[in-house]
């Protein structure tokens, strides 16, 4: 025989058991008002990057033809990722926290009494671990974010980040190497 609860009987369980539901209810609640105030919030820091191919700004639309595969669009997935890439790269964290300074950055990996590389490999680490680098699936668009407990360290943070980007997937694309790679 199947139980099928009703209406009245919750409120009947409900009512024989409040003081049970209100302590429990008490309990959740100061856990959790404990955690709100005890847990150090995270500033966000966001911004999209669009990259154009060739001088088209807007596609094409045409809906009386079939849809096709844009021609490069392998190639434009492979830019884009290696952009992402770029952003995530160890060397490219590291000028940054060395721009903006560890101690600003991160300031309790600062105060720690070991040595100087390890509070550097573990503030890439950290850094790498806030920073959201998305890549659009059907678009040319990169979503960044960056989280820290520094409303201040994480905008310059980010800034320096997305400056020091653009000189660095200059001198990638323009490599001599990567002609002679393309070649081989």
């Amino acid at each position: 025989m199947d139980y099928q609860p009703t209406f009245r009987g919750v409120v009947g369980a409900f009512l024989r058991r409040r003081t049970l539901f209100v302590v429990m209810f008490s309990l959740v609640c100061m856990i959790g008002g404990a955690y709100l105030l005890l847990k150090q919030p995270l500033f966000i820091s966001e911004a999209s990057l669009v990259l154009h191919f060739d001088s088209k700004v807007a596609p094409d639309i045409d809906r009386s033809r079939t849809p096709s595969q844009m021609q490069g669009s392998n190639e434009h997935r492979e830019i884009l990722y290696s952009d992402a890439d770029i952003l995530r790269s160890p060397d490219l964290v590291r000028e940054v926290i060395d721009k903006i300074s560890l101690g600003k950055l991160y300031p309790d990996i600062a105060a720690q009494r070991t040595a100087d590389e390890r509070k550097i490999a573990e503030a890439v680490r950290m850094f790498a671990d806030n920073l959201v680098v998305e890549v659009g699936l059907q678009s040319d668009v990169l979503n960044l974010s960056f989280l820290n407990h520094a409303p201040t360290a994480a905008r310059d943070a980010f800034q320096q980040l997305i400056d020091r980007f653009f000189p660095r997937e200059a001198e990638v694309y323009a490599n001599p190497q990567l002609t002679y790679a393309e070649q081989e």
